[in-house]
């Protein structure tokens, strides 16, 4: 017989932005949570430092409108697209980019001031249930214990392993999904403006290039991982790009340690099971292009809130069935865009004629660029969970 130490209204694995988010929202309606993370905090991570309009007004909705302003985010006005043998500058609406660092660590420390118990640095596996509980294996180094919880929050990103032994949550990857990749530069040329983001475009991949708060140069990448082989890693992968478009050379591109993704174009067949709700990346991704990502991300750890409240106080299994209606009702809508881009994306002879168009007539840019990034999702307004 399992020995079960501390009860939980909820257990959220992961504590990226969807995590801690999903984690403060349930606290601040007076749930006991306990979020978890196999990593220590504040941590370094590369990707996803864009955070667009969409991501903004998420935070603004619940009460976090100033955080980004405090952690000295560089506000971000355009989109600069690069393909060979044309450029093309396009305004866009009320971006910042912030390291990732300092973001997910602020967005932990308000889980915490918000009543959340934050645990770092400990790995999460689900190990039974029965009908009022969620049984959840912690380890930290040889330590190892068992919780209980009322609902566990899957918000481990794309590589988590916490849904491995859910049969009907094996995710679905995309045939030949591009990988993910990216490094942090300190030593770059002044051709690469604060302010911009830079997007490179070329037959094996698309490289993404932005200032940070600190000056230095985030460079995320989503790239075909036959290209990357055959260049000899991603650092010389989005080098070879970078020249291709007439972008100034990094020479660190090739001397830094590069961190890696997964598959990214994937999704679940369903987004939750007994007591268990999925948020975030690990609901299903699609490449992105300028921070939709992170709208994502946010956005789902929002609308959830409803859904998670009901599940804490009378769990019914039509709960995970309506989470992943509204899921793909809302963010799979903006999700289409990305999948029209990114086959866009693969195809540069069709790049550089939508680029041509775009010039001659801007104005078709701006719903694209609308529906992208600043459409917010409204869960709990839109919808009730209680039938």
């Amino acid at each position: 017989m399992t020995t079960v130490g501390e009860r939980w209204d909820s257990v959220v694995v992961g504590a990226g932005p969807a995590g801690a988010v999903a984690a403060r929202e349930l606290a601040r309606h007076g749930a006991s949570v306990l979020l978890v993370d196999k990593a220590a905090f504040p941590r370094h991570k590369v990707c996803g430092c864009c955070v667009n309009g969409s991501a903004l007004q998420t935070l603004s909705q619940i009460g976090l409108a100033k955080l980004t302003e405090n952690l000295g985010a560089v506000r971000t006005d355009r989109l600069g697209l690069f393909a060979r043998n044309q450029t093309l500058s396009l305004p866009i609406p009320n971006g910042v980019c912030v390291s990732r660092r300092l973001f997910d660590w602020a967005l932990t420390r308000e889980a915490v001031a918000a009543g959340v118990t934050f645990r770092p640095g400990m790995s999460a596996s689900l190990i039974g249930t029965d009908d009022a509980w969620r049984f959840v294996r912690l380890t930290h180094g040889s330590s190892v214990e068992t919780v209980a919880t009322r609902l566990v929050i899957a918000a481990n990103g794309l590589d988590g392993r916490l849904l491995s032994n859910e049969p009907a949550l094996t995710p679905i990857v995309v045939r030949h999904a591009r990988i993910g990749a990216a490094v942090i530069c300190d030593d770059v040329p002044d051709a690469y403006e604060p302010g911009q983001i830079y997007m490179a475009c070329d037959t094996g991949g698309y490289v993404g290039l932005v200032r940070l708060e600190d000056n230095r140069l985030n460079i995320a990448t989503a790239m075909d991982s036959n290209f990357i082989k055959r260049t000899g890693g991603p650092g010389r992968a989005a080098a070879k790009i970078l020249d291709h478009v007439g972008l100034a050379p990094i020479s660190q591109l090739i001397q830094r340690p590069w961190q890696g993704t997964p598959p990214l174009t994937r999704r679940l067949p369903f987004l939750g099971s007994h007591r268990l709700l999925v948020v975030g990346d690990a609901a299903g991704y699609v490449e992105p292009f300028t921070g939709e990502g992170m709208a994502w991300a946010l956005a789902s750890a929002e609308a959830v809130l409803p859904y998670s409240l009901n599940a804490i106080t009378h769990w019914r299994t039509s709960i995970a069935t309506q989470w992943t209606h509204r899921h793909r009702q809302a963010i799979g809508q903006r999700q289409r865009w990305c999948r029209c881009l990114r086959q866009l994306l693969r195809h540069p002879p069709l790049i550089t004629a939508a680029m041509s168009v775009m010039r001659v007539a801007p104005i078709i840019t701006r719903p694209i660029i609308c529906a992208i990034m600043e459409q917010p999702l409204r869960g709990r307004k839109l919808l009730s969970t209680r039938q």
